[in-house]
């Protein structure tokens, strides 16, 4: 839905209902009009739009229609993934995978129009990504993000199964010793390494993509505690764009993905122009509505068409001076008398 009937929608109505409950009403409600006849078409005729072709790029052998992802966070049911590739995603991050989904599991709730995670967060089972990467047809990338607790056994089940289906895996650092180079499984897709923006200060990056399947890494937004969840710690923004300068600085040719510390437009711009390749979006999704990605889009374009102004301004002067130069000289003939030979 475009935002101006998601924001009177989520305060009337969502706003009022368990975040599951509404997450899971949204999602649906997209997904089952992108499955019907004309759905598609319905979502774009709504507003929102396909990524401009000056967006889409290449890395690792990758092609990404847009830089704009979604962060597993908001569908960990995969309730609306058939729909979130209409609305100007570029890549979609599935997860944290798990092998069995476990019992003791926590819905995000809502504190103060803030969103909360739980530290025992809901996760996505095996069983369900394959059914879905199945029976669906996808246009953009796949990542696999595999949960932090799955053990090596655990971890090539996931692998293995997932392959096919998937562009990319997200691993955690710790997972890198104890799951990584003890695999007996054949990686055929790049390996990107997920940490905080906290740890980028605590870790030697050189070590950390040594593996020669490591692609890139995933920096994640600071997190702040509140009891047993979470949320994103204030200047997220301003904290993972510096970090982002501090690793491209370090390592110019280093694929850096960000997660979360959006809202807006301007905050992606900011993240892009610090050089992120890809930006995932987190619960800013949920605050911005479903247009956020074309908002993102949009400013994008206008950053890079006056950038382009900004160039070509000298040029456009001298041009402009050289044709006044003409003109004077045509009417100071025009005003004088003239010996024809």
């Amino acid at each position: 839905m475009p935002d101006w009937s998601y924001h009177p929608l989520k305060r009337l109505l969502l706003d009022k209902m368990r975040p599951k409950t509404s997450r899971e009403f949204i999602h649906t409600s997209m997904s089952t009009i992108a499955s019907i006849p004309g759905g598609r078409k319905l979502i774009g005729f709504l507003g929102h739009m396909q990524p401009p072709q000056e967006f889409q790029k290449e890395l690792n052998q990758i092609i990404f229609p847009s830089p704009i992802g979604l962060s597993g966070h908001i569908d960990p049911n995969l309730s609306g993934i058939n729909a979130f590739q209409e609305l100007g995603f570029g890549f979609i991050e599935i997860g944290p995978i798990v092998l069995k989904e476990p019992k003791a599991v926590k819905e995000p709730r809502m504190e103060n129009s803030r969103f909360l995670f739980s530290e025992h967060q809901e996760k996505v089972p095996l069983k369900l990504v394959i059914k879905k990467l199945t029976s669906l047809n996808f246009k953009i990338p796949m990542f696999a993000k595999i949960d932090e607790q799955v053990n090596k056994n655990e971890w090539d089940i996931i692998v293995q199964h997932l392959t096919p289906f998937v562009d990319a895996f997200i691993i955690t650092s710790d997972q890198i010793n104890s799951c990584l180079n003890k695999s007996e499984v054949a990686l055929e897709r790049p390996i990107y390494v997920s940490i905080s923006s906290k740890e980028v200060n605590e870790t030697e990056i050189g070590e950390l993509i040594e593996p020669a399947c490591i692609g890139g890494i995933v920096v994640n937004a600071p997190r702040q505690s509140v009891d047993s969840y979470w949320h994103e710690a204030a200047n997220t923004n301003e904290c993972l764009t510096k970090t982002v300068k501090q690793v491209k600085d370090q390592n110019p040719e280093l694929i850096v993905i960000t997660s979360g510390g959006v809202e807006t437009p301007e905050e992606a711009c900011r993240l892009v122009h610090a050089g992120a390749d890809l930006v995932l979006l987190t619960e800013g999704y949920v605050k911005a509505g479903p247009g956020l990605p074309k908002r993102i889009h949009e400013r994008l374009l206008y950053e890079e068409v006056r950038s382009i102004n900004k160039q070509n301004w000298y040029w456009s002067f001298l041009f402009g001076l050289s044709i006044l130069i003409g003109g004077i000289i045509a009417l100071y003939f025009a005003l004088t008398s003239i010996i024809l030979p």
